[in-house]
């Protein structure tokens, strides 16, 4: 395994890097900050002067770490135990506070978890996960009425060991951090790995929050980084590629924001694999992708849920709901002309771009600056953002044996 080098001394260059790492980090713990200053004034917090100064200070120091932890002083700060410090955390977090905040207690709901839970045991029970509603704390009735299941069928299709062996969805954040890591340390060694670690434990409070509510954002985020990670590790010619790529196809019918990454993706395989097999592969994951989404469309109510989560986008945002349509071609658009040498950070500016555009949809909509609802959308980019800190472009390693 060969290390990836790290960056010289302190540059302009280095120092708008780390600046815009700081930027595709930070961003999604905005939303945190938000929700915990609402909860304590009983108001819209980003409309604060406190909300805003907080925030910069954060942005500000973010910057400065990530700025250091590049530079030659930087290397080997993480030690060995930051990754299993935050795979410890991770799951005592889910096994011990989770149900506590899960019940309300704290004033922090979600109901991504009850859709994943309720969800899969509606599709194990032989109906269509898509015909519920679901309300916060209620995690096994299938509904008539509350909010409808937003997640697309591969994400009810990974959630389904976790809710069949351990009774909660929330339980596979744990484990694809604990993959993801994994995956760090094999690419960058096992510094990078560490350090990951410790940033997500100490400088980044939304995985924390993630973990606490059991949302599926994060974990959905990160079996995607890690399906990335997999597929750019093949040598050129490997029998693995078709497999891992149809396997991908299920992994990003999770949640639609994550068809974004595929032409910075396909690009890195056609750089990797050439055009030939790079396409195959393209296509492969389109199939499966829609294969398995058409397999529950639609409800017997003739819904979808996910496309009603959408619709209900479009109605947040009034009459800047139109703009949607634009953002997204934007995000298309960043990702074809960002598909350079570094993919991991293509893939996040790619991915963080719709988030912000909904932040400032809903923002205009309320006439209030506020992270509260969608900010925790931008959460989509922070594992890519991690792997691109941690020098994870894949460019300077050597490709390993293909095992087959």
């Amino acid at each position: 395994m060969n290390e990836l080098p790290y960056p010289g001394p302190a540059s302009p260059a280095s120092i708008r890097s780390a600046a815009l790492l700081a930027g595709l980090l930070g961003l999604p713990n905005l939303a945190v900050l938000d929700r915990v200053i609402a909860v304590w004034s009983g108001g819209m917090a980003a409309a604060s002067p406190v909300f805003w100064a907080c925030a910069l200070v954060y942005l500000i120091a973010l910057a400065a770490l990530l700025a250091w932890l590049r530079s030659p002083q930087g290397l080997g700060t993480g030690g060995r135990w930051g990754a299993a410090a935050m795979i410890g955390v991770a799951v005592l977090a889910t096994a011990l506070a989770y149900p506590e905040v899960d019940s309300g207690r704290f004033g922090f709901t979600s109901d991504r978890d009850e859709a994943l839970d309720v969800g899969v045991r509606q599709m194990l029970a032989g109906g269509n996960p898509y015909d519920c509603r679901v309300l916060p704390g209620e995690h096994r009735a299938c509904l008539d009425t509350g909010n409808p299941i937003g997640p697309l069928p591969g994400a009810l299709l990974l959630a389904t060991p976790f809710v069949l062996a351990l009774g909660f969805s929330a339980w596979q954040t744990p484990f694809w951090l604990a993959a993801f890591v994994v995956l760090v340390r094999r690419r960058s060694g096992a510094d990078a790995a560490s350090r990951a670690g410790w940033l997500m434990l100490l400088a980044l409070p939304i995985v924390l929050a993630e973990l606490l509510t059991g949302g599926d954002l994060l974990a959905n985020a990160l079996w995607i980084a890690c399906g990335c990670l997999l597929l750019l590790e093949l040598r050129r010619g490997s029998r693995w590629l078709y497999p891992l790529a149809a396997l991908f196809g299920l992994m990003l019918a999770g949640r639609s924001v994550f068809v974004l990454v595929l032409p910075v993706l396909c690009m890195a395989l056609q750089r990797r694999h050439g055009w030939a097999p790079a396409t195959g592969a393209a296509l492969l994951m389109l199939i499966a992708f829609g294969a398995l989404a058409a397999w529950f469309y639609p409800a017997a109510d003739g819904s979808f849920g996910p496309l009603d989560v959408q619709q209900k986008l479009r109605a947040a945002g009034g009459d800047w709901g139109q703009a949607l349509v634009g953002i997204l071609s934007v995000s298309v658009a960043v990702g074809l002309a960002l598909c350079g040498g570094h993919w991991p950070r293509d893939m996040a500016i790619s991915l963080i771009v719709p988030g912000l555009g909904a932040v400032v949809l809903y923002s205009l909509q309320v006439g209030l600056p506020t992270f509260s609802f969608y900010g925790w959308y931008l959460l989509a980019a922070t594992p890519f953002a991690l792997l691109a800190a941690m020098g994870s472009s894949g460019a300077s390693r050597s490709t390993p044996p293909d095992p087959g």
